[in-house]
């Protein structure tokens, strides 16, 4: 997976772009058109340096006619037990051959038998908007060490680094 989000000048866009590179699958959560949500994974192709997550997806899919009907989505990541990325975004058919061709990895022959030259094939561009991650501590002793100041002091128990971030395009 290709990842300019991790060459980001800003500390959070970094973080943000490790956890997903990290995860590099997503749960990609849509309105279905009986009104109520639904989710699938997702292997991302690329998270780009505009806060853009790059996927390939069929044009005859459940997933693509949702995203005609509505383009809100949201995004999630989960990089092992510590660190999440939850986004808020407007995902968007792209039919550019030239992206296509930069993007594409053998692996996708699992889903698209035919490659590059299957009809239906089409980009999805998933635009992030409000974005939050957390990073949490891995190691147990640090876990416990935090639990054990929160129950004896007046502070809440906070497990790690919690931020939100918006890109509004």
């Amino acid at each position: 997976m290709k990842n300019e989000l991790k060459k980001s000048s800003t500390e959070d866009m970094r973080i943000i772009g490790e956890i997903i590179d990290s995860a590099a699958t997503c749960m990609l959560t849509t309105h279905n058109h009986a009104g109520g949500l639904c989710s699938r994974p997702m292997y991302t192709q690329e998270a780009d340096s505009n806060g853009n997550i790059w996927f390939f997806t069929s044009t005859n899919s459940h997933l693509v006619s949702e995203i005609r009907n509505n383009h809100n989505v949201q995004v999630t990541y989960t990089a092992g037990k510590e660190k999440f990325v939850s986004a808020a975004a407007q995902a968007f058919e792209v039919f550019d051959r030239a992206r296509m061709i930069e993007l594409w990895t053998p692996m996708m022959n699992a889903w698209f038998p035919q490659g590059l030259e299957t009809p239906e094939l089409v980009l999805l561009r998933v635009e992030l908007q409000d974005v939050e991650y957390w990073d949490t501590p891995s190691s147990p002793v640090t876990k416990v060490a935090g639990f054990f100041k929160a129950m004896v002091s007046d502070q809440p128990y906070r497990p790690g680094h919690h931020e939100k971030v918006n890109l509004h395009h």
